[in-house]
């Protein structure tokens, strides 16, 4: 049965049963969303923004799903920032760390994690810069990597990049053979044990040591949600207690979609950005306007989503005279010491500008940092006006943790007033 047969049967059993009216569709979603995460034929996204479209009597209001759903949609930009600081705290282990940041950077589907190699990821000397061939699935499972043209070829943050060299270094060891002792390819995220079941088919036999789609899946719904540890600031149990966050995939990708559209970019840009073949496959991220931009933003501006933010860099905030923080001296403008660079391999950013969106930078309590933001500011109105590339996302990281770095700043010299 597919998803469209799905909805069908659905609503021939709501007119027979109106009083299951709402278990009927929520049962329905929640198998939607389970079925799309598994790669099932027949389910992909479109599905879950038709389920959308069906409203759900819940106490007099409209229970919207995915787009505007706190527990499968995509996240708000406090929950966001929440992860982040779990990720800079390093709770994760480093695999589960790359697999959210690959979600969270690029939108990947549990497929094609589970596709990537080692040999996807390498550095261009001539642009000085990581690249990631990502393969391309468009619900065509079937294709695997045998097309040598079914990649998309994205640029790699360098923080995440060193992530993922120390990955690969760290399971060098690991001699991924068949039972006859043929080296097999090596995937970026390895089972713990030779799948046997793929060793009697020729066209799968290279995929033996490779995490399947559903296990990648099953890691961020239990693992990696168990480890992060965050509770729901919209959904609660019986007794009122807050639910834990949901944290899959697929809501990373949701999340990426719907900022996009925030940002202003086109429907050609966000089918490209997620892997889709054509802009009817991205029509829903366009349909909703006032209502998606008050979800996502999440009232940034109150006090509680603010202290989400600042908090990413309290505890990171250091004296200049400390000397039990090693590390590179941050100069900015006038010369002026902003901080310490605690990277110990040469960074190919922008200096003293994109320091502000990196986790390994340590700013000194008394720097003028608001100088420096109006640096960044000028910096990123000339790029936002004659460039489209990656460097205009670096410098919106870089303001945004400027700003984040000013009003952490703020606090903690009223605290010691």
């Amino acid at each position: 049965m597919t998803g469209i047969e799905l909805i069908g049967l659905a609503r021939i059993s709501d007119r027979e049963h109106q009083n299951t009216h709402q278990r009927i569709w929520t049962s329905i979603r929640q198998f939607a969303n389970y079925a799309i995460e598994n790669g099932y034929w027949g389910f992909n996204e479109t599905l879950i923004f038709r389920l959308d479209e069906v409203a759900i009597p819940n106490s007099g209001s409209k229970q919207r799903v995915s787009l505007l759903d706190h527990e499968n949609g995509p996240f708000t930009r406090s929950e966001i920032a929440q992860i982040s600081i779990v990720l800079q705290e390093g709770k994760l282990p480093l695999q589960y760390k790359i697999m959210v940041r690959l979600a969270m950077k690029f939108g990947l589907r549990p497929i094609q994690m589970a596709l990537l190699r080692e040999e996807d990821i390498f550095y261009d000397d001539k642009l000085l810069a990581w690249f990631i061939n990502i393969p391309r699935v468009k619900g065509r499972v079937a294709q695997l990597r045998r097309n040598p043209n079914n990649f998309m070829l994205r640029e790699l943050p360098n923080d995440l990049a060193d992530d993922i060299q120390e990955l690969i270094s760290s399971e060098a060891d690991r001699s991924l053979c068949n039972l006859d002792g043929i080296r097999c390819p090596r995937p970026l995220f390895k089972r713990n044990k030779i799948n046997k079941h793929y060793l009697s088919d020729k066209k799968l036999l290279d995929y033996a040591w490779h995490r399947s789609s559903a296990l990648i899946s099953g890691i961020f719904n239990q693992s990696i949600s168990t480890l992060i540890d965050l509770k729901s600031a919209y959904l609660k149990d019986e007794s009122g207690e807050p639910l834990p966050l949901k944290i899959t995939a697929y809501r990373f990708r949701y999340t990426l979609g719907t900022r996009m559209v925030l940002e202003g970019k086109t429907p050609e840009e966000v089918a490209m950005a997620l892997d889709h073949s054509t802009t009817a496959s991205v029509e829903h991220y366009f349909r909703y306007n006032r209502d998606l931009i008050d979800f996502i933003d999440d009232s940034f501006n109150s006090s509680k989503v603010m202290d989400n933010a600042i908090a990413r860099w309290q505890g990171y905030i250091i004296d200049e005279d400390d000397d039990t923080v090693k590390g590179t001296l941050v100069r900015g403008k006038d010369l002026a010491n902003l901080g310490k660079c605690l990277k110990t391999t040469r960074c190919e950013w922008h200096p003293s500008i994109s320091c502000y969106g990196c986790g390994r930078f340590r700013p000194f309590k008394g720097a003028n940092h608001t100088a420096q933001l109006e640096v960044i500011e000028a910096e990123r109105d000339f790029v936002r006006n004659h460039s489209s590339g990656p460097v205009q996302h670096q410098l919106d990281e870089a303001y945004e943790g400027a700003v984040q770095i000013i009003e952490a700043q703020r606090i903690l010299n009223e605290g010691e007033l």
